[in-house]
Parts: C-alpha cells; structure tokens; sequence
C-alpha cells in the first residue's frame, strides 16, 4: 500500500513538471531580426540534408506552369493574399508590413514563385527592405508559405544598380 502511494506522488510530480515547462506567457513580443535570421539558419540547416538534386542536372531551375489556384503537385490552394512592403528579408523567409502596420511573416520555398516588376526573380535576394510586394500564400507546417511574390521596388537606390546620373554625365563630356 506504501508504495502505492509513492508512485502516486511522483506521477503528480512529474504532471506538474509537465504543465510548468509547456506554459509560454503571452505577453512576449514578437521575435526580432537576430533571432529570425537565426531561426533561419537552423531551418536552412535542417532542410539542406533534405534536399535532393533537381532533376534536370546541376543548377537546373524547374518551376511549376500550372495555374495559380490550381495546387498541383501536392501542394494545397492558396488561402490568402497580402500586400505591403518588405520588412526584413532572410534566407527564406520576408517579413511583410501591411497598412494595418501587422507584421507577417511569410514563408519562401521552392516552389515559390518570385517576381520583381513582372519579370521572374532569380531569388530573395533582389528584394530589399522597403520593396511593396503582392504574396498569395497558403498555411503550411510552420505558419504561412508563398506560393507567388510579385514585387516593386521601393524608393531610393538599389545595390549593384547603375546610376542614370553617372551614365548622362559621361555623355556631356
């Protein structure tokens, strides 16, 4: 009967250990960019001993053709769109400011197809800080997931972009 009742204690124990380790409180802020960038790398990690060669050699891009809406290969209907202008960008992932000022942050896989000024994107990094984008997303495993980006640059200059000041002043000389 003794050890009944010790075995009885430490299962209350251990389902108290439970409770106050899984309690998350909910005034946290949201995460900032060091540890976004960080939570990317990790994912970036995990997924890369995933990934498997595209099917067409090395360095071969395939994009899916099929119609937007139609979720082909697996991959579920967009479940909404957003419009705003890029916050942060990271290795596969843009947080996106819309007018409300909400912050989403938003998925970029694959299969994702990225535009900028209508013209294919060959990947994130031609989106800055400040760009306004178009995303029709859909909810996946880890939250929302791209399924189109259509961006527009924002003001100011852009790296590795030509002046047009320099090019006519070279002309009058």
């Amino acid at each position: 009967m003794k050890a009944t009742r010790g075995w009885k204690w430490v299962g209350i124990a251990l389902c108290a250990a439970w409770f106050s380790c899984g309690q998350r409180s909910e005034d946290r802020s949201p995460p900032s960019a060091n540890e976004r960038e960080g939570r990317s790398d990790i994912l970036q990690g995990l997924m890369s001993s995933r990934e498997r060669a595209p099917a067409g050699g090395v360095g071969s891009a395939v994009l899916p053709t099929e119609p937007l809406g139609q979720g082909g290969a697996g991959r579920p209907e967009p479940s909404g769109r957003l419009q705003g202008h890029v916050s942060w960008v990271g290795d596969n992932e843009l947080l996106i400011k819309d007018a409300d000022g909400v912050e989403h942050d938003v998925g970029v896989d694959a299969q994702t197809l990225l535009y900028m000024q209508g013209e294919p994107a060959s990947g994130l990094r031609e989106f800055r800080e400040g760009d306004e984008v178009r995303v029709t997303y859909g909810d996946g495993p880890g939250g929302l997931v791209a399924h189109l980006v259509d961006g527009t640059p924002g003001p100011g200059p852009r790296q590795g972009d030509a002046r047009p000041e320099a090019s006519s002043s070279d002309g009058a000389r």
